[in-house]
């Protein structure tokens, strides 16, 4: 489920936030998420606020009209990425894999959740990645890399994660054994 939602009307301005019922209107039209669902075309991407590293997804709201069917807002629902988030893509897998979530701050990387290792060690095979700058998603060879846990050798596996608008605001490390 989600942590928080929020309400736009057709211009983008906030209705209601389900965390903050006491939000005054803002407009949302800066957010590739509000501005897509506006154009009648469902977004979705990863953003954060002060301390949290967040999964987004927005969907347009939309009554019939005569001529069809005539966006009237956004829905946006976000989801905290943290340990209990970390362990449902865990037990999501067929396989037995480990995950590691971290933000992209002014400072580096900040690890946010992980399913296995100290954080220090994380943060360790995190640094030895070559993560992308620009808007290339795909995975690079150097976003490959062999580390060990407790005894056990991993292949990690490295993923930018990106806002709705394509920039890089963190990424996952997926470890197998």
């Amino acid at each position: 489920g989600a942590d928080w939602t929020q309400v736009t009307d057709d211009a983008g301005m906030l209705l209601a936030k389900s965390d903050d019922p006491a939000a005054e209107p803002a407009d949302l039209t800066g957010s590739s998420l509000v501005t897509d669902a506006l154009g009648d075309k469902p977004a979705s991407g990863y953003g954060k606020d002060t301390q949290r590293l967040l999964q987004l997804i927005s969907v347009p709201i939309a009554v019939p009209s005569a001529a069809g069917d005539r966006v009237v807002g956004v829905l946006m629902a976000a989801r905290a990425v943290d340990t209990a988030f970390a362990r449902a893509v865990k037990a999501a897998s067929p396989d037995s894999i480990d995950v590691a979530f971290f933000a992209v701050d002014d400072s580096g990387p900040r690890l946010v959740a992980n399913t296995i290792g100290n954080a220090a060690e994380v943060r360790l095979v995190i640094g030895a990645l070559q993560w992308p700058t620009g808007g290339d998603s795909a995975v690079a060879p150097g976003m490959r890399t062999r580390t060990r846990f407790g005894g056990v050798e991993y292949v990690a596996l490295g993923a930018p994660l990106r806002t709705a608008s394509g920039s890089l605001i963190g990424g996952v490390v997926v470890f197998r054994n």
